[in-house]
């Protein structure tokens, strides 16, 4: 049981029973402490070398949470930390044993489980078993350091897994800290830059002229941001100079101005820009080849729309002309069609005032039309120029078969210069279109021919070539209104062979068919080209005459009748004679005034004509 005693100034000290005996230790206690005690922030103790407390302030029951009964009742070693122990048992060993001073540092428990950091400072009292400590608490200041610590740590981890290269300088220019990026950039190992001038890392050239700019710097400290100096470069170790970028940072300290340098390698970023420009320029330059491949099409379509809508070959060919000046404004060429026997190949459409070479030529003298493919001249692997430009010599040239439902209808042929094209990639668009062009062109083509022979087995007799009954009728209809409006004349000749059933039965009916073509041959010789020739059945004929008299008429078809009586018919080599013909004249408007009863009136004619005897012409009787 521990006991109280009051000195003689009024100070209460707590001591324990078993020293009250002793004068010296008594002389200690009846010092007059009051104010040091009672008014020290710091933990003030007496203990025994036996490790118990002696006397304790009232500090301890503030910054432990125990009371002083508590705290002299227990060893003061149960009061640290199992981890401390060992050491603070060494420690106290060096005051007790060797007499002197010491200094160290341990975790004392609080009343609620939690440890404080106690700073120490103990020394043995002067001939006596007790020591002297006065210890601080620094659990807050451990706590800052180990906060500290633990934020240079996050720092320093920050600074070196940093994507950039992180470096500072002093206000001296010497490098004090580089991290690992800044050291594998330069190519430096771990620590080498430190204490090096920050110019060891600008290219020699620029060295004295750096340390202006630095101290231009330290003159108005200001922050700059990455890419400020996109321009510069660094060197490395060995000497070899590489682009960086670099931003600057002021960092006011104790020692004076201090600078932070983030540094980026610009190296692979500076490829990546050249690549990016190149693809910006092949990215403009595709894009225009789009516009203009768009443009082309756009010309293609509108020119084979009109060649859909041409009627003649003429009309086709001018819409060709005009459009391949338009899409090959950088040469000149010609369009040539293969004619109907296929031996004779003609320049139809010429454009730039410049012939393809020969007007005409052989299908065999041009390659294209050879091959049944493109034929270029001037790229890297073909040198062999068609003969029929051979004369022009060109260094570019380009044929294209015109090619439609297998045939071969012709050839586009397309030269350049040798300023035109300065690869085989550059005359690639070229050929691109030059296809294009001759495809349509040789569907247009195909396509109207196709449709002009379509038209003209729609009206035309594919016996004799004449017009067709048909189209015989709506002519007739045209030319009587035409004659109504010019208050013109109309006349109608019919015509029919003289005993044609017996011809057939004796030579055949091939021979009656080779008969037949032959008449109609010799009567689309006679006629004029306003004359409607037609056959209007069987071994039947019509002729319609536009502006003729009836005496006109008639004269015409006298000259006819003796010009087809006097015709050779040929048969499989045999000589087959010559046939008769009857006929019969009317005329608009004195009989008729449709197509029906001109026709009616002409074969009424015909008839009397076979009834007086046949080879011969009769005119409508009056009704």
């Amino acid at each position: 049981m521990t006991q109280r005693s009051t000195t003689e100034t009024g100070l209460t000290i707590v001591i324990a029973p078993d020293e009250v005996d002793s004068r010296r230790d008594q002389a200690v206690l009846d010092v007059d402490l009051r104010g040091f005690f009672d008014l020290s922030p710091e933990l003030l103790c007496v203990a025994g070398f036996d490790l118990y407390f002696k006397y304790l302030n009232p500090a301890w029951e503030r910054v432990l949470g125990w009371t002083i009964d508590e705290l002299m009742a227990a060893p003061l070693l149960d009061f640290v930390h199992p981890e401390d122990r060992r050491r603070a048992a060494e420690d106290m060993a060096k005051v007790t044993k060797e007499s002197g001073t010491a200094e160290y540092v341990n975790r004392y428990r609080h009343a609620d489980g939690s440890y404080r950091w106690l700073s120490w400072t103990a020394t043995t009292a002067v001939d006596s078993d007790l020591f002297y400590a006065a210890a601080r608490d620094i659990t807050e200041d451990r706590r800052r350091e180990q906060n500290l610590r633990a934020s240079e740590e996050r720092f320093r981890t920050l600074i070196q897994s940093a994507p950039g290269g992180i470096l500072i300088s002093d206000d001296s220019g010497r490098i004090i800290f580089a991290n690992e990026l800044v050291e594998d950039m330069f190519g430096y190992g771990p620590d080498e830059l430190i204490d090096e001038p920050i110019e060891i890392l600008v290219p020699e050239a620029l060295r004295s002229s750096h340390g202006a700019m630095r101290a231009g710097f330290h003159r108005k400290p200001e922050q700059r941001q990455m890419g400020a100096y996109r321009d510069l470069n660094g060197v490395r170790s060995d000497g070899r100079e590489f682009p960086v970028a670099v931003g600057l940072a002021p960092l006011p300290g104790e020692g004076g101005l201090f600078v932070a340098a983030t540094i980026t390698d610009m190296t692979e970023q500076r490829r990546f820009e050249q690549k990016l420009i190149r693809a910006n320029a092949e990215l403009e330059a595709r894009i225009a080849d789009l516009q203009r491949i768009g443009q082309e099409a756009d010309l293609v379509s509108e020119m084979a729309e009109l060649l859909q809508a041409s009627q003649t070959d003429e009309e086709a060919h001018r819409v060709i002309e005009r459009y391949a000046a338009s899409l090959f404004t950088f040469g000149a060429g010609a369009v040539s069609l293969i004619n109907e026997s296929r031996n004779t190949v003609v320049n139809v459409v010429s454009w730039d005032s410049m012939s393809s070479g020969e007007d005409t030529f052989e299908p065999v003298d041009c390659w294209a039309l050879r091959l049944s493919k493109v034929h270029a001249v001037g790229t890297e692997t073909t040198h062999v120029v068609c003969p029929h430009i051979e004369p022009l010599d060109p260094p570019w040239s380009l044929c294209v078969p015109l090619l439609a439902q297998g045939e071969a209808l012709g050839v586009l042929t397309v030269l350049f210069d040798a300023d035109d094209f300065d690869s085989s990639e550059a005359f690639s668009p070229v050929h691109r279109l030059a296809t294009s062009f001759a495809d349509h062109i040789a569907l247009s083509l195909s396509n109207l021919r196709l449709r002009n022979r379509l038209q003209i087995e729609s009206i035309r007799d594919p016996v004799t070539g004449l017009f067709n009954r048909r189209h015989l009728v709506a002519s007739l209809e045209r030319e009587i209104a035409r004659a109504t409006r010019h208050e013109s004349g109309l006349g109608i000749i019919m015509f029919d062979i003289d005993h044609f059933k017996h011809f057939n039965d004796t030579y055949g009916h091939g021979a009656g068919d080779a008969a037949l073509a032959t008449i109609g041959q010799t009567i689309l010789s006679l006629v004029r080209a306003e004359d409607i020739p037609s056959r209007y059945g069987g071994e039947e004929f019509v002729i319609v005459l536009p502006g003729a008299t009836l005496q006109q008429a008639a004269d015409r078809a006298e000259q006819m009748r003796s010009e087809l009586g006097s015709v050779p018919l040929v048969f499989a080599g045999r000589d087959l004679g010559q046939v008769s013909l009857s006929g019969g004249i009317a005329a608009f408007p004195d009989h008729g005034l449709t197509p029906e009863s001109l026709i009616h009136a002409a074969d009424r004619a015909l008839y009397r004509a076979k009834d007086e005897g046949r080879d011969r012409l009769e005119i409508v009787a009056p009704d």
